[in-house]
């Protein structure tokens, strides 16, 4: 291959892999939103403060900044499997 024709494969191949996380993100967030609904419904999980954030959903990490939570990812929540004794 010659410089150009490798440029165009570069750009095609950055294309198509830009258009993949588009993708592969649409895709996460429509199983994090599924899992939110799977996990309303369930009697086997419960909602809970985030224990990271104590349920405000961000950090305050130096004087006038803040982070979101890296934990409860700003919903101020998060949800916990119910304990359940075998025997």
């Amino acid at each position: 291959m010659n410089k150009e024709e490798l440029e165009d494969k570069i750009k095609s191949l950055s294309r198509k892999r830009d258009q993949s996380y588009l993708d592969m993100s649409k895709y996460q967030k429509e199983i994090e939103d599924l899992m939110e609904q799977y996990y309303e419904v369930s009697d086997t999980h419960t909602k809970v403060i985030c224990i990271q954030c104590n349920g405000v959903g961000y950090l305050q990490i130096e004087e006038g900044k803040k982070q979101m939570c890296n934990i409860c990812k700003g919903k101020k929540y998060i949800w916990l499997s119910k304990y359940v004794e075998e025997g």
